[in-house]
């Protein structure tokens, strides 16, 4: 009607159509009026009629996969941004979901607007960054970074971008996780493990990890430079060939205790590399393996070779003091029996004088 009036110099319309088996069709229908008489009544209208049904199903399958998508991005516990590309640069933020916003301090009036300056102008994920240039060239990258919030916040987060298009439009989403916390373990961790380390090394008692068949898996100094070694050639070594004879036998039964009950105590002799024996004391413990990994026997071995000697000295000195103890109470003795001996006699002819 509004054709035929004049007011549309062409008309466009999508309608359905019930087909021979009763489902609806769509079809698109354009026209316009071909030819009017003298007076500009219409008198021809030409036009075309398409069956669109595939098409349109497609295009609601498409709104279904979208509705879909977006209520899996704005549910997704990770940070989601759609971006707007400006010449394969990061520009205006279109979309971004709860987790976004909560990560980055935004709200909603984000939207529209340019990303956040401690984004934009960063040197690896900015809108001039090597990220963005590595995803306008392959059309995705990931990358790690970390990233000072407006706030003084400093958060270590990866980045995975890709770019596409969608309705002419150059896009791009950006997937953030946020790995601080585990950055900061890792960091916890390492500085625990510096200390242990440090420990471990300036500990002056030798400190051993080793197999279940003695094969050594970590040592601090102490445990060679003790013996007159250097570490590569007490690796070289073969510990039970550098105990006392003596002691061997003992050693492989205590080795045994120590399997079974999962630890032992026990003192021995090892020789020095000048040739001379130290005498050691050591403290050995299981410690089990988990999953396919064997068990491991730790070591903490104190050279007691002093202690020792100042036993051995006291010993001595002990001996030495009850041996002069002996011969002060002879030595006394005999001067009692040579004193009173004459003693008797003075004393009998005092008294004999005495009398007369």
């Amino acid at each position: 009607e509004q054709l035929y009036a004049g007011e549309l110099d062409l008309y466009e319309i999508e309608y359905r159509v019930r087909d021979s088996e009763g489902s609806w069709q769509w079809y698109y229908n354009r026209g316009t009026v071909v030819h009017r008489d003298e007076k500009g009544k219409p008198m021809a209208i030409g036009g075309i009629s398409m069956d669109i049904s595939s098409q349109f199903k497609r295009l609601l399958s498409m709104v279904e996969e979208k509705e879909k998508l977006e209520f899996i991005v704005h549910h997704s516990n990770e940070a989601i941004v759609v971006i707007e590309l400006l010449e394969g640069k990061a520009g205006v933020v279109l979309d971004a979901n709860r987790a976004a916003m909560d990560l980055f301090r935004q709200g909603p009036e984000a939207f529209g607007k340019q990303l956040p300056d401690f984004i934009l102008k960063d040197e690896v994920v900015g809108k001039d960054g090597k990220l963005m240039k590595e995803v306008y060239e392959k059309g995705f990258g990931v990358a790690e970074r970390s990233i000072r919030l407006d706030d003084g916040e400093e958060l270590w987060l990866e980045f995975t971008l890709h770019s596409f298009t969608l309705t002419g439009e150059n896009l791009m989403i950006a997937i953030i996780r946020d790995l601080t916390s585990g950055r900061q373990t890792e960091a916890a961790l390492r500085e625990s493990e510096k200390l242990y380390q440090t420990l471990f090394e300036s500990a002056e008692d030798s400190i051993g990890l080793f197999t279940k068949d003695r094969k050594i898996r970590l040592l601090n100094s102490a445990m060679y430079e003790v013996l007159g070694y250097a570490r590569e050639e007490y690796m070289e070594l073969n510990l039970m060939e550098q105990l006392h004879p003596e002691d061997r036998e003992q050693m492989a039964i205590m080795e045994q205790k120590l399997h079974k009950e999962g630890s032992m105590s026990m003192d021995y002799r090892v020789r020095h590399k000048a040739g001379h024996y130290l005498h050691m004391s050591s403290k050995n413990v299981v410690i089990p393996g988990d999953q396919d990994r064997d068990d491991l026997i730790l070591s903490i071995i104190r050279d007691v070779s002093g202690i020792k000697k100042a036993i051995k000295d006291l010993e001595y000195a002990k001996e030495r003091a009850i041996e002069s103890d002996q011969l002060k109470s002879a030595f006394l003795a005999n001067m009692s029996h040579e004193i009173r001996t004459p003693m008797n006699s003075i004393v009998g002819f005092s008294s004999l004088l005495g009398q007369k």
